[in-house]
């Protein structure tokens, strides 16, 4: 959908501003020059940008939550690894 027609801005590429860091309308204006023409699309970025935001929130909560997961059964490996003795590294060395 368009959401400055000024410059040809559409809500996509609003999402893809906040994928590579747009956090506020200065970072819009700066970059897609939205809202600095005629100024009817500022209410309409400003909803798309704090949509974006939010999808990104979103989906870096999830990629944190399944690096968690991913990582948490290694560090109890390495955990028990750690807590084992001279004599049994020596054991399991086969020595």
């Amino acid at each position: 959908m368009y959401i400055c027609v000024c410059h040809g801005v559409t809500d996509l590429h609003i999402d893809q501003a906040v994928t590579e860091g747009a956090s506020c309308m200065r970072d819009l204006r700066e970059n897609l020059k939205v809202a600095t023409q005629c100024g009817r699309c500022a209410s309409c970025a400003r909803d798309q940008l704090h949509s974006s935001l939010q999808q990104c929130a979103k989906s870096h909560a999830r990629a944190d939550a399944r690096q968690q997961n991913n990582i948490t059964p290694l560090t109890q490996k390495i955990a028990a690894t750690a807590s084992l003795t001279a004599s049994d590294n020596l054991q399991l060395a086969g020595t």
